[in-house]
């Protein structure tokens, strides 16, 4: 019998081939679920917000029944609008973290995992009061989403 010590040549380059083969399913298969992950997180992130402006909003009611809300400067009349059956104002992310409704990511910041160079910070959301049935609804506003993050 031959002693054998190591595997030929073309037993290593049938591995390597193999190993190609599986790496090239593999690597983009998980940078797509890798990037679903930070889309959903991302949309996680959003309905926190809105679900977090409304506690605010519930929390701070005579923002919204009565003429305005003067200690709270983003929420100053200025920003709202008001009809017959409702007033809706807006808060941006920045504000509910402030009043710690949210957290911050970082210092000051609140990421955007999709995309890292910009931030959620100024993400607007509209806070509807409805005078007739007393509730609230929160949803984002769909402009002037896409600010860089404060430096």
């Amino acid at each position: 019998m031959r002693n054998k010590n190591g595997f030929t040549l073309v037993e290593l380059l049938a591995v390597i081939v193999i190993l190609s083969l599986l790496i090239a399913i593999a690597v983009p298969s998980s940078i797509t679920i890798g990037n679903k992950i930070k889309e959903k997180l991302l949309k996680d992130k959003l309905t926190l917000a809105e679900k977090s402006a409304i506690l605010w909003a519930q929390d701070n009611k005579k923002c919204f029944t009565s003429t305005g809300c003067s200690q709270y400067s983003f929420t100053m009349d200025g920003n709202c609008t008001v009809n017959t059956n409702q007033k809706r104002c807006q808060i941006t992310l920045h504000d509910l973290a402030t009043h710690e409704y949210l957290k911050f990511d970082k210092e000051d910041i609140i990421e955007n995992p999709v995309n890292p160079s910009k931030c959620l910070n100024y993400y607007k959301i509209n806070i509807t009061y409805n005078k007739l049935n007393k509730s609230f609804s929160a949803t984002l506003e769909p402009t002037n989403q896409n600010e860089s993050c404060p430096s």
